[in-house]
């Protein structure tokens, strides 16, 4: 078997749904809803093993927003906050 120096890494995270307290008017349940995140990265040895280079991609299912929901459907949402938001999309990088 030849060793390529070459290393694959998939990253696969599910986050569920999280409990947290907000404070409009009065103290309400908040929850975010649950969201799966993936991440790959290509890393190749070149030069006898003294320079790595590396390539991938981040967020690759384009989690950007995570919606909220409450225990109380009485709860208004500060406005124009419906959601939390998470990053800024997909990144690539090398």
């Amino acid at each position: 078997m030849i060793k390529s120096g070459t290393n694959f890494s998939l990253f696969l995270k599910h986050f569920g749904k999280f409990p947290y307290y907000t404070y409009y008017e009065t103290l309400e349940l908040t929850y975010l809803k649950s969201y799966n995140n993936m991440d790959i990265t290509i890393s190749q040895n070149l030069f006898n093993d003294k320079v790595k280079l590396i390539v991938g991609a981040k967020n690759l299912f384009n989690v950007i927003e995570i919606s909220r929901t409450t225990a109380n459907s009485r709860f208004r949402m500060v406005p124009a906050m419906p959601f939390l938001l998470l990053q800024g999309g997909e990144e690539h990088f090398l």
